[in-house]
């Protein structure tokens, strides 16, 4: 019979089941670890209520009275997606900002409240240890000058408050943890409240800029529309003129000339000339001294053209995103400290902002300046030829028509005077109406339920992270393992393929030691495989002519070899055959306690010439002999002496079957002599006992002294590995 061995297999999902299933021991004491874990953290730790705001960022602010028509600005419809973000990431980025941090802090005494007070943490000590302290903060100093206490109370601050944008929304979902429900409500409300009054301070800033520069510029006027009316004055007592206020059909007061008409154009002309200049000259001004907030708040003005409104308004956009990346990398220096990997870059972002800035101020300092020369010059142009008319009627005209000039001088100073004046008094009442750009969609509200700890899901997480560690430790376990677990592993080492497999048996027996099981329980799957073990054995002998004289051995102790011998033999003489059991552990056999025999001379005696006739004993079992051991030797040469050759052929010719229970080869090799007399050498290996190098140093000691084929027997094979329900069904 050729046995031929089964070629490796890649390992499969079904294979690392069973590698759990084996190592299940070592998941359930990973899980039961990190659940305990688990349950005493949600014990001890501080319960935690969470309190969670709602804002919205409106996309501009509006005036509540719709005084907006009145100025003269046109109604615009909601702002595009790209311009709505930048607003909304703004507003997020001044909620996470250290000042708006701070001033929540001290207006609520956070710093005092039990959540802030330092508490030991052996990380923070060691670290500690290797880093500087810097300067101590001064007793008495204020927050924002203790940079201690200022780090510790933001970092805890940071650690308790999340902003979350709400995407496709303009909504801001702000929440803040506290062990107090009472806090986490006051601190959602008076972030809110603090965000309101800081878009209320910025924007009125800046508005006041606008109103102080047009102020100026107003009094300037007033007082040229009042010289103007004091030299109408002057000359209507002069002359004699009184001023009826009646008009001629063409509108001229007094009468009526070509020249008095071009001269009314030409005063149109100058007023708006003069309008031109004095915008041309604040946006000079405003460049010249680098204002660019100044600048940003003249963007839209329909008076400055349209290049200028597109420089005016690219200068409105760099200063927004400068104040994203300012407020971003204040965030991540308070995250993350000054070591941050990013802050180099957040930086060099601000720096090419703020150059931006600057480049587009200087570009728009320069195309000011020259706009301010050419509306000066056209000014200038347009007064040279208004007074050159205005002389011309001066000579064609009399006393009366004389005095229209300046009385139309004075009446467009005094108009353009009133009109800006009034346009001013709006802007005040528009500053004061507007709408804040934020609005409350949901308070902070004190919670009843604590948000923390979240015994279902630490539980679950603990669950799922006990699991994966207890998988990664079984997976390490059965690689580390050099043990026999699997059938396929033993199918690989054996050279000749495998001559049976035996289940593992029950705990009772296994702790027993051998057990004659194909007579205690014959019914059991143990037994049945043995009997399979039979059947190969006389097929062999009846096809090949092998298995006559049979050597069960093992590379260590506790592989179950006198088992399989005993039972064996047991088998072979209950299928009709004469077998004689020979227990060759001539140093620690115990067949004898098996069969339960008395004290005789055994194999030792017989091959010491002790004795000259063996004792044989006759078993209960009808054709079953025994020869015992003996007394102990620790003379090895007697297993391969021609006085053991000589009793093995004379038993050759008197029984069918001979079966040898030797000893361990690995550590005393006594019944390695017996392999060149054996017809075949069963080799008995048990998973979760025998490794797989002792598996492969027996083989090589076995084909070292033997011609014949060395069978390898899997014994203890586990109900959990693969393969046992194909030898011997579902347990």
């Amino acid at each position: 019979m050729t046995l031929t061995s089964q070629p490796e297999k890649d390992l499969t999902l079904g294979d690392l089941v069973v590698v759990l299933r084996r190592r299940r021991r070592i998941i359930y004491g990973f899980v039961a670890a990190v659940g305990l874990l688990a349950i005493i953290y949600c014990l001890f730790a501080t319960r935690r209520y969470q309190s969670i705001g709602l804002i919205e960022v409106q996309s501009k602010n509006r005036d509540q009275l719709g005084l907006d028509t009145i100025a003269g600005a046109a109604a615009s419809g909601e702002a595009d997606a790209l311009v709505l973000n930048f607003n909304l990431q703004t507003q997020a980025n001044i909620l996470q900002s250290d000042s708006l941090a701070l001033k929540t802090i001290e207006d609520l005494g956070l710093e005092k409240t039990s959540d802030y007070q330092p508490h030991f943490n052996p990380i923070s000590w060691i670290l500690g240890l290797f880093s500087p302290n810097g300067t101590p903060d001064k007793a008495g100093a204020s927050l924002e000058d203790s940079p201690r206490r200022r780090r510790h109370v933001l970092t805890v601050f940071a650690r308790m408050y999340k902003v979350k944008p709400v995407s496709g929304t303009r909504l801001i979902e702000i929440q803040y943890l506290s062990s107090n429900p009472q806090t986490a409500a006051a601190v959602i409300n008076d972030v809110i409240a603090n965000l309101a009054n800081y878009n209320d301070q910025t924007r009125r800033g800046a508005n006041q800029q606008v109103v102080t520069a047009l102020t100026s510029q107003l009094e300037t006027l007033r007082k040229r529309s009042v010289d103007l009316n004091q030299q109408l004055a002057d000359l209507e007592t002069r002359y004699g003129v009184l001023n009826t206020g009646t008009l001629e059909p063409t509108g001229i007061p007094g009468a009526y000339s070509s020249v008095i008409e071009q001269l009314k154009v030409a005063s149109a002309q100058l007023a708006e000339a003069q309008q031109d200049r004095i915008l041309r000259q604040a946006i000079a001004e405003a460049a010249e001294k680098g204002d660019s907030e100044t600048l940003s708040s003249l963007a839209g003005n329909s008076v400055a053209g349209a290049a200028m409104n597109n420089s005016l308004g690219l200068i409105q956009t760099l200063r927004a995103q400068e104040a994203t990346s300012q407020s971003a990398l204040a965030q991540a220096e308070s995250k993350f400290g000054p070591s941050y990997s990013k802050l180099e870059e957040l930086r060099a972002n601000l720096a090419e902002t703020r150059h931006s800035i600057q480049q587009e101020v200087s570009r728009l300092r320069q195309r000011a300046v020259n706009d301010y020369r050419i509306a000066s010059k056209t000014e200038k142009e347009t007064r040279v030829e208004y007074n050159h008319l205005r002389a011309k009627a001066e000579r064609f005209n009399n006393k009366s028509f004389d005095l229209t000039p300046l009385r139309l001088e004075a009446d467009a100073a005094s108009k353009l005077y009133e009109d800006m004046q009034t346009k001013l008094q709006q802007a005040g009442v528009l500053q004061g109406l507007k709408d804040s750009a934020i609005s409350v969609v949901d308070p902070g509200r004190v919670q009843g339920k604590p948000a923390k700890p979240n015994v279902p899901l630490y539980l679950a997480i603990a669950l799922v992270a006990g699991l994966i560690l207890g998988v990664i430790a079984a997976l390490a376990a059965d690689v580390l393992d050099a043990r026999l677990h699997a059938l396929r592993d033993a199918e690989v080492i054996a050279p000749g393929g495998l001559i049976g497999v035996t289940p593992e048996l029950n705990d009772k027996v296994a702790a027993d030691g051998a057990a004659l099981v194909a007579i205690d329980d014959p019914a059991c799957p143990f037994a049945g495989s043995l009997r399979a073990l039979r059947s190969t054995v006389l097929l062999m002998k009846s096809s090949v002519g092998l298995g006559k004289v049979i050597q069960v051995t093992s590379g260590v102790s506790g592989e179950g070899k006198t088992t399989i011998a005993a039972n064996l033999a047991v088998l072979l003489a209950q299928s009709g055959k004469k077998v004689l059991l020979v227990d060759a552990d001539i140093r620690s056999g115990n067949l004898r306690s098996l069969f339960d025999v008395k004290e005789a001379a055994g194999l030792s005696e017989l091959l010491s010439g002790q004795t000259q006739a063996p004792a044989i004993i006759q078993t209960k079992i009808p054709g079953l002999e025994v020869l015992i051991a003996g007394a102990r030797t620790e003379a090895a040469e007697l297993l391969g002496s021609e006085i053991a050759r000589r009793w093995i052929n004379t038993w050759r010719q008197d029984h069918d079957y001979i079966v040898f229970d030797c000893g361990s080869l690995l550590p005393q090799a006594d019944s390695l002599a017996l392999a060149p007399l054996s017809d075949l050498v069963i080799q008995v290996v048990r998973s979760n006992v025998s490794e797989k190098n002792q598996i492969t140093r027996t083989q090589t000691t076995l084909a070292g002294n033997t011609s014949q084929p060395v069978a390898v027997l899997f014994n203890g094979l586990q109900s959990v590995e693969e393969g046992y329900s194909s030898y011997f069904g579902r347990r």
